[in-house]
């Protein structure tokens, strides 16, 4: 006859079981009676449903394979935030349960009361987060149903009862699991005020083209690399281990860590040492030292880091007198905008809306309208080259070249001769960067339709109208019809410092995919947009919304 598996009940046992054991018979046993289990069910409360209807089966069946569904797609931080007795979502390390029936994940504490209030017709049944097993709230145990077990172990694909033989249920428990999720939530260990490193850190592996030039081995690591305390390995390490091994717990950055600080002590930096660092600081001269070590400190570098992080600022200043004009265009990493500067431009320009319910917030296209706008220079401050004379002059800042990934420094810390502070201006930014406004293209079109030299560091930079061919079709129409899609950048990442200018602490916001996720050291949980769009940011990401359009028109014009 058939095997047949059956439970020994709990009655049965001396002390209670964890789980069921599981016997093999040969023969047929009748069907349970009192406390014992019917022998084609996990137990006497399933097959209640199973006699209720063909319905209520199907739908205690069809909710439980879209909840194996959902354990198998998840990451585990996600099922691991859940609703506590008070109804408030926390993030625990212990298993949770997602009710059949209510779209919830409650803790271990929460399950019972939920289960007793609502008694709910599924909820009886709940499903562990961490293997999708059933418990019976009440049988008060685990309950293994051949069925559902055979859905379980299926890890969420929907095939036939009967297309499962002996030798296929085998294979699941004794094959080797895939990491194929790991997709890098996981948190960083605070080894001593380094929060400044973890957060920077954060911004880097969840940025998509960073991500991707170290996982397609774009670093050359082990003998393959020539220097020395080489933090782009060290940092290819951390790569290779957030995205190829699925764990949760935190991670100890101890050779990057020291490799920062080697590579810091033969710069003579002050990044060396125990002591908390600014995080813009490090972020600069981690990714100055990255472009040091895959490619080259010349100025025709085409490095990753170097494509990936610099554009170049163009400045105009114009003589009152005889209107010489005088171009310099610099490389930039990051966009440094003064909130105190902003705030007084603002107040100078009369638009302080009335009745407003903060004067003195801003918005981020605020600071870069005022870090693009024209300003008159003293004539102590500016000597004309072609009419010798010192005079009134107008400066510009525009934005000749922009980078695929755009990081924005707000300047937080107010250094002044009596004191420094913190500037804790509320700064609003949005999800979607329109940058056409601020580029040199939208304040001086003429500068890609005729032909110009300008002195760039001490060389003649010639643009000529046959390398601004690309441009001709958008210089045909007026600048109010320019599309906002051309130059759109999407929000990555905010750096937020929290506290006191000496006594503050670094947190990070991320997104990956469409969910942003809150790194504050080794903790890591789910954050919403409106929760990131409230953080008061200090090191905002940008990365541009369509690199293959990018990366096109970069290789046919090489202007921007």
């Amino acid at each position: 006859m058939a095997d047949v598996a059956t439970a020994t009940p709990k009655s049965l046992t001396s002390a209670p079981l964890a789980s069921p054991k599981l016997v093999r018979n040969k023969s047929t046993l009748p069907a349970s009676t009192g406390g014992c289990i019917n022998a084609s069910f996990g137990c006497n409360h399933i097959e209640e449903f199973h006699k209720a209807g063909e319905n209520s089966f199907k739908t205690l069946r069809e909710r439980y394979e879209e909840i194996i569904q959902v354990i198998r797609d998840k990451h585990p931080i996600v099922l691991q935030t859940c609703l506590n007795t008070k109804n408030v979502a926390i993030t625990v390390l212990r298993p949770t349960f997602l009710c059949v029936q209510c779209p919830f994940i409650y803790s271990e504490e929460a399950r019972k009361s939920h289960l007793d209030v609502k008694k709910h017709s599924f909820c009886c049944k709940v499903v562990n987060s961490r293997n999708g097993t059933l418990y019976c709230s009440n049988c008060e145990d685990y309950v293994y149903d051949p069925l559902f077990e055979t859905i379980r172990l299926d890890n969420g694909r929907k095939r036939k009862f009967d297309e499962f033989s002996e030798d296929s249920r085998s294979v699941p428990p004794n094959s080797t699991h895939v990491p194929c999720r790991a997709i890098g939530l996981r948190g960083l260990y605070n080894m001593g005020n380094t929060c400044f490193m973890s957060a920077v850190i954060q911004s880097l592996l969840h940025n998509p083209l960073v991500k991707s030039f170290f996982l397609t081995d774009g670093h050359k690591t082990g003998e393959l690399c020539e220097h020395d305390n080489c933090l782009s390995c060290s940092l290819d390490e951390i790569f290779t281990e957030f995205f190829s091994l699925e764990k949760t717990e935190g991670y100890g950055a101890v050779t990057l860590l020291m490799n920062s600080w080697k590579t810091a002590e033969a710069q003579n930096s002050e990044l060396a040492g125990y002591k908390q660092q600014d995080a813009h600081e490090y972020m600069q001269f981690l990714i100055n030292a990255l472009h040091v070590t895959n490619g080259s400190l010349t100025s025709d570098c085409h490095c990753f880091f170097h494509e990936t992080f610099y554009g170049c600022l163009r400045s105009d200043v114009i003589c009152d007198k005889c209107n010489n004009k005088t171009t310099t265009d610099d490389p930039f990493l990051d966009l440094s905008l003064d909130l105190r500067t902003s705030q007084l431009k603002k107040k100078l320009n009369g638009e302080n809306s009335k009745g407003a319910a903060n004067e003195s917030s801003m918005r981020l296209e605020e600071c870069l309208k005022y870090y693009t706008s024209k300003e008159k220079l003293a004539a102590v401050d500016y000597t004309c080259k072609k009419c010798a004379t010192q005079g009134v002059s107008t400066k510009q800042f525009t934005l000749l070249q922009l980078p695929p990934v755009l990081s924005i420094h707000l300047k937080r810390f107010s250094h002044l001769k009596d004191k420094s502070s913190k500037v804790t201006t509320p700064v609003k930014f949005p999800l979607v960067l329109d940058m056409m406004p601020y580029t040199t293209l939208y304040h001086s079109p003429e500068t890609f339709t005729e032909t110009s030299s300008s002195t760039t560091n001490g060389k003649t930079n010639g643009t000529t109208s046959d390398s601004s061919t690309g441009y001709s079709a958008l210089l045909s129409q007026p600048r109010e019809h320019w599309s906002p899609k051309l130059l759109s950048y999407d929000l990555a990442t905010v750096i937020v410092h929290k506290g006191e200018m000496n006594s503050g602490h670094y947190v990070n916001y991320s997104r990956e995919g469409k969910q942003w996720f809150l790194f504050d050291d080794s903790k890591v949980v789910l954050a919403t947009e409106a929760e990131v769009l409230r953080a008061e940011a200090y090191i905002l990401t940008y990365v541009v919304s369509d690199v293959g359009k990018w990366v096109a028109e970069d290789e046919g014009d090489g202007d921007d």
